[in-house]
C-alpha cells in the first residue's frame, strides 16, 4: 500500500468557476439549460451565485425563455449576458447554428450590475450599440465591447430579465484581475498634420500630397501586392497630444476609401479637417497575434495567483478579415493557461481599458485575466 501523504503537493484552489456549451438545431431554451448543467456538474454545486450567459444570435427574437432556464437550472437570478456573434469558450467557437454557452460561478466569486464604479474597479460592459462618441467612457475600468453588427440590436440581459438599456455593465465581486488589450494594427507613419482636405477627400499632409505621404510609408508587406490593398489600410486620427497616443487608445479609425493617382489625393470613410493630426496605419494579423502575446504575457506577470478564469473579446472583422476563423487568439491564451475557464464573443467594436481611460475602438482583442480573492 502506497501512502501519497508524505509529498507536499501545492495545494490547488478548489475549482469555483466552469464552463458549458450546447448546440441544437433550432433555438431552444433546453440549451441554456445544457450548457448551464454542465458547467455545474463541473463544479458539484446546486446553487450558482452569478452566470454569464452567450447566446447565438438565433435567439435575438426571444431570448427570454433561454435565459429563464439558466436562471432555474442555476437557481441563481444573477444570469448577465447577451445574444453575439460567434461566442467560445475554451472548448471552442460556436458559429455554425444555434448554441448556448455559459460561464458558471461559485463562491466567493458573485456578480452585480454596476451603477456606479469607483476609477480603480474593474467593470464588463456589453453594449448593444456603440457609444456615440469615440472618446471616453463613464468610469470605471470598462472592458468589453459592443456586439450587434451594423443595422442589427441584439439584446442584453441583467439579473435573469431583458434589459431595454443599451448596456449592460457587472462586477466580478471577490475577484482581482488584469485587463489587457491587444491592438490589430500596425502603425507606419509619424504622427502627420492634415493641411488641404474637402469633404471626403484629403489632399495633402504637411503640405505633401496624399498619396505621395502614404506610398512614401507604406511597409514592405503592403509594397509586395500588385495594387496598393486599401482594404488593409486605415489613418489613425489622433484626439489629444499625439505623443501616447496609440497606447492610451486616444484614436479613431478611419477607412481608406479610394486613392486617385492623377490628384495624388485619397477618399476617406469619414470628413477629416485641417489641423487634424493622423497616422497611416494597416491592420497585421502579424501584428494582432504578437501583441495579443504581450497581452497575455503582461497579465501572466501581473496577477500574483494563478488566472482562474479568463473573459475576452475579439473584433469580428479580425476574424473574418484576416484570422480565416482559425481562433489564435484564443489558443494563444489556452496555450499559456491550459484548462482555463474561458467566455467570450466576437465583436462589433471593443471597449478597452487602456492607461487612464477606456476606449471603444476597433480591431482589438480584449482580454480580463481573474483570480478569486481568497
Amino acid at each position: 500500500m502506497h501512502h501519497h501523504g508524505s509529498l507536499h503537493v501545492a495545494r490547488q484552489k478548489p475549482l469555483i468557476v466552469a464552463t458549458g456549451n450546447a448546440t441544437g438545431s433550432h433555438p431552444d431554451p433546453v440549451l441554456a439549460t445544457q450548457a448551464v448543467e454542465s458547467a455545474m456538474r463541473q463544479l458539484a454545486i446546486s446553487h450558482a451565485s452569478g452566470v454569464l450567459l452567450f447566446l447565438t444570435p438565433h435567439y435575438a427574437s426571444n431570448p427570454q425563455p433561454a435565459i429563464l432556464a439558466a436562471s432555474r437550472t442555476s437557481q441563481c437570478i444573477q444570469v448577465f449576458g447577451s445574444c453575439c456573434v460567434a461566442p467560445f469558450t475554451e472548448h471552442g467557437t460556436f458559429d455554425q447554428g444555434p448554441a448556448a454557452v455559459a460561464m458558471v460561478f461559485s463562491p466567493p466569486i458573485s456578480l452585480t450590475s454596476a451603477h456606479s464604479p469607483d476609477h480603480h474597479d474593474a467593470v464588463l460592459t456589453l453594449r448593444s450599440q456603440p457609444y456615440t462618441t469615440t472618446h471616453a467612457m463613464q468610469t470605471g475600468r470598462q472592458f468589453g465591447a459592443i456586439i450587434s453588427p451594423p443595422g442589427v440590436r441584439l439584446p442584453l440581459w441583467q439579473n435573469g430579465k431583458l434589459t431595454s438599456s443599451d448596456q449592460m455593465s457587472l462586477y466580478l465581486n471577490g475577484s482581482m484581475g488584469c485587463l489587457s488589450a491587444a491592438q490589430g494594427i500596425r502603425l507606419f507613419s509619424a504622427p502627420l498634420t492634415v493641411t488641404a482636405c474637402n469633404g471626403l477627400d484629403l489632399y495633402s499632409l504637411d503640405h505633401q500630397p496624399a498619396l505621395e505621404s502614404l506610398m512614401r510609408d507604406l511597409p514592405f508587406e503592403a509594397r509586395q501586392m500588385e495594387h496598393i490593398p486599401l482594404h488593409l489600410l486605415f489613418a489613425a486620427v489622433i484626439h489629444g497630444n499625439p505623443e501616447g497616443a496609440y497606447l492610451e487608445g486616444r484614436y479613431h479609425l478611419v477607412k481608406l476609401m479610394r486613392s486617385h493617382p492623377n490628384s495624388q489625393s485619397i477618399t476617406t470613410s469619414e470628413p477629416l479637417s485641417a489641423g487634424d493630426s493622423l497616422i497611416w496605419c494597416m491592420l497585421s494579423p502579424s501584428a494582432g497575434q504578437r501583441n495579443a502575446r504581450v497581452a497575455i504575457d503582461h497579465c501572466h506577470d501581473t496577477l500574483a495567483e494563478r488566472a482562474e478564469f479568463g473573459v475576452m473579446f475579439i473584433s469580428n472583422a479580425k476574424r473574418v478579415s484576416y484570422y480565416h476563423e482559425q481562433n489564435l487568439e484564443q489558443r494563444l491564451l489556452i496555450g499559456r493557461y491550459p484548462d482555463l475557464p474561458l467566455i467570450g464573443c466576437h465583436s462589433q467594436q471593443e471597449i478597452a481599458a487602456l492607461t487612464h481611460c477606456s476606449y471603444q475602438l476597433d480591431y482589438l482583442t480584449v482580454i480580463g485575466l481573474f483570480s478569486s480573492h481568497v
